[in-house]
């Protein structure tokens, strides 16, 4: 019997990572996830078909997590989440985002004993997260809208071109929408994909076919550029670069690619490059876009300064933000697009001096490869221009494999 339990559970460790990327889930709307008499999907508390899998799989290793110990360290997280939590404008939204971040940081701590066994799942399955997303994001750009049917199973939303707030960009002067997948935002789609991208170029030496995996690598690139996000082609633009001129044998073989790498970008420039300002690539594809994003970034800074110690709340940024808006002409309810500043402005300062100590420590007691380090400096340039590694669960989670394929040195982490 003790045999069947196992198995079951490697099963749905095995599903649950491959779900991943999809969103399928069930929204509820109380009353303290609206802004300004407004949904905000950001503040919905939702279960998740990945969260039915991650139940299960987690009740399966209720035994191990019994043998963990609370020590100092715990309590004292414990007593400022509880701080946190009174201090904030809507208590029960911080109490939701707190569960969700115990939920995240457990899966890691699980993960952490069965490194081995998570890195052959997750070589299994990035051909499927590339191959899959970028097949649907091309489909979606060339009918102009979702797919649906199969798709919307996987959590796709339904849009279409006249969809109000769709993401557009235009391609040789002619306006066409910017690829989705599965994800709630191109954006979020585009980071996920690079992060993967980049997990599938460090398993180089572990794929036997050279076909097979240049064919799901140039699948993530398309998927990338059909995203339309910017930011995203100039980070895969330099990591191209990179990963050929460490990776190439011979000097012809990398000039080669250089060649054709620095050619289908400056196409795809040339496409989509038409009358734009510098302003408008440094915020996006929206003409207003930048000095939203500055608006957004001096609204985090406003919360800052009124609540310097414990924050505004986790998940409440969009609770303050009308107040801290009420002068503007307008109002956009978007989380900022800067991790950093989001973290500060619902933690506090005190909150990222304990989130840097967290990192600092396990930082010391893991080894982090070269290729890791372009990872993290990947999400963290990602991050400062967006919030998704923080607030989207497909983005997150990645993040969370990220973290848990670190080697570990001699020393036991708990």
């Amino acid at each position: 019997m003790k045999g069947f339990w196992e198995k079951l559970e490697k099963v749905m460790m095995v599903i649950w990572v491959g779900l991943i990327p999809t969103q399928l889930g069930k929204h509820f709307w109380p009353e303290w996830s609206y802004v300004m008499g407004m949904k905000m999907d950001y503040l919905s508390p939702t279960l998740y078909i990945l969260d039915v899998v991650w139940l299960g799989w987690w009740i399966l290793n209720w035994k191990k997590e019994r043998e963990r110990r609370i020590g100092f360290k715990e309590l004292i997280i414990g007593l400022f989440i509880g701080i946190n939590i009174i201090f904030s404008a809507s208590r029960w939204l911080a109490v939701y985002r707190w569960l969700r971040g115990w939920q995240w940081w457990t899966t890691i701590a699980i993960w952490w004993e069965r490194k081995e066994e998570l890195k052959k799942i997750v070589l299994r399955v990035l051909p499927v997260w590339l191959i899959s997303e970028t097949a649907l994001a091309v489909g979606q750009i060339v009918k102009g809208g979702s797919l649906e049917g199969f798709w919307w199973w996987l959590g796709e939303r339904k849009f279409s071109f006249v969809t109000l707030g769709i993401a557009q960009m235009s391609v040789w002067g002619k306006g066409v929408i910017r690829a989705y997948g599965t994800f709630s935002h191109p954006n979020s789609l585009a980071g996920f994909l690079v992060v993967a991208l980049m997990m599938w170029l460090n398993s180089r030496k572990l794929i036997r076919s050279k076909l097979w995996w240049w064919t799901v690598w140039w699948m993530g690139v398309v998927g990338i550029m059909v995203s339309g996000s910017r930011t995203v082609w100039m980070i895969t633009l330099g990591l191209l670069l990179w990963s050929f001129m460490r990776i190439g044998k011979n000097k012809k073989e990398v000039v080669g690619m250089v060649m054709i790498i620095v050619g289908l970008f400056s196409i795809v420039m040339a496409g989509v490059g038409v009358n734009y300002r510098t302003s408008d690539f440094l915020g996006g594809w929206d003409r207003d876009s930048l000095s939203k994003r500055i608006n957004l970034n001096l609204a985090a800074i406003r919360m800052v300064r009124s609540h310097p110690l414990f924050g505004v709340g986790a998940g409440n940024f969009l609770v303050n933000l009308p107040e801290m808006q009420k002068n503007n002409s307008y109002f956009w309810l978007q989380p900022v697009h800067n991790g950093v500043l989001l973290v500060l402005a619902e933690l506090g300062i005190l909150g990222l001096i304990v989130a840097g100590l967290a990192a600092s420590e396990i930082g010391e007691k893991v080894r982090i490869k070269k290729s890791e380090w372009m990872i993290l400096i990947v999400i963290g340039l990602t991050a400062m221009v967006d919030h998704y590694w923080v607030t989207l669960p497909q983005n997150s989670w990645l993040l969370a494999i990220v973290i848990s394929w670190w080697q570990r040195k001699k020393e036991r982490i708990e």
